[in-house]
């Protein structure tokens, strides 16, 4: 019994791997998704068939049940964990990255040094002239916005995708916290 649970704790250490997979696929019943919770059973008998003895068949089945959260993250549907597992908050570094190419296109642009127009910036990037101008907004971002996404704590509908195609973004930082927030 402990080298066929030893082989099966191996197996899912790599569950990428296509013997985790195998494996996964033998284990995992009917999983049930609903708006907020992700129920899974997984039955372990199969595997470990070979190693039980006559007569002793425990129980080894059990339900995973996980709170989760379904939210849009530009045109994708992301399902995201709740709970100790998924309170820890990830960085999105396309977000940062965004925020930090505005600054430094707007500096670009206002250097009296060396000034360089939007589509000199656009041939340097190089992008298309419209990203440079939608880019340039993104340097005013409010405050607050730029504090939550740098301590990765921003929505999850709040992409760099999203800021990327703004049209127009508000002037008053109220108004892009309730557009964006």
């Amino acid at each position: 019994m402990l080298t066929a649970t030893g082989r099966l704790v191996k197996l899912l250490h790599d569950p990428a791997g296509p013997e985790g997979q195998n494996l996964l696929h033998q284990v995992t019943r009917p999983v049930d998704l609903t708006d907020d919770q992700l129920a899974a059973t997984v039955d372990l008998a199969e595997p470990l068939d070979d190693a039980l003895s006559p007569g002793n068949n425990p129980d080894l089945t059990f339900e995973i049940i996980a709170a989760i959260r379904l939210d849009r993250r530009g045109a994708a549907l992301q399902m995201i964990l709740r709970g100790a597992a998924g309170d820890a908050a990830s960085p999105d570094p396309n977000l940062i990255q965004t925020l930090v190419n505005a600054r430094r296109r707007l500096a670009i642009y206002t250097d009296r040094a060396n000034p360089m127009t939007i589509s000199e910036i656009a041939a340097t990037d190089p992008i298309d002239i419209a990203d440079v101008s939608r880019s340039l907004q993104l340097a005013f971002l409010a405050p607050d916005l730029i504090e939550t996404i740098l301590d990765e704590r921003q929505p999850t509908s709040l992409s760099a995708h999203r800021l990327r195609r703004l049209d127009a973004l508000p002037f008053l930082w109220e108004e892009q916290c309730a557009l964006l927030a």
